[in-house]
């Protein structure tokens, strides 16, 4: 089998049919998580409105409140506020990866978004951010742990977001499904090298 038919199976595969909490959690850590990160359309939005950083974090929110992937949207925004106020998740070179738990039933996601006028997100370099991809996951399933999966996520997002040709093929995109298009097909490979 190779890598995308073996993607192809763990995206047919209904988590929520696996009742017994440990049997889930292993499945989650060993297959998804280290084989692929689920980007989907209505998690993806091109156009950022937004010009402040609580803005951007709250038109965020609300894809996965649309997309019915979160329920408790204050909650989620405040958790997100909160981690904010740890220090900026925007780590340079145009890229934010703000993160914070939510009520989320699918265990961990991500939200890509793009500004192409860009955000005062108090950048390490002083930049505006541009390219945002915000993580969420189920404390429930997770726990608040401080390494592990969550953490190897974000890496791989930072390592992945640091090529600067990627960077640019998201912010000049014309469509939502081009930059899905994109992530499907280039963060496995990149992932692949690292």
């Amino acid at each position: 089998i190779n890598d995308i038919g073996l993607i192809e199976m763990i995206l047919n595969t209904d988590i929520s049919s696996i009742k017994d909490f440990n049997t889930k959690r292993n499945f989650i850590l060993k297959v998804e998580l280290d084989v692929n990160v689920i980007f989907s359309l209505d998690l993806i939005i091109l156009n950022l409105k937004s010009k402040t950083k609580e803005d951007t974090l709250k038109e965020m929110v609300k894809l996965f409140i649309r997309s019915e992937k979160v329920k408790e949207e204050e909650n989620f925004c405040q958790n997100l506020l909160y981690r904010e106020s740890l220090g900026s998740t925007a780590i340079g070179q145009n890229i934010a990866i703000p993160e914070a738990p939510s009520d989320t039933g699918k265990d961990i996601l991500v939200a890509v978004g793009i500004s192409r006028d860009g955000v005062d997100f108090d950048s390490l370099d002083g930049q505006p951010t541009k390219i945002f991809f915000m993580v969420t996951w189920n404390n429930k399933i997770f726990g608040d742990q401080k390494a592990g999966p969550r953490l190897k996520l974000l890496a791989n997002i930072s390592r992945f977001l640091k090529d600067e040709k990627v960077r640019e093929s998201l912010i000049n995109a014309n469509s939502e499904q081009e930059i899905l298009l994109f992530l499907r097909e280039n963060f496995i490979t990149a992932r692949a090298k690292i």
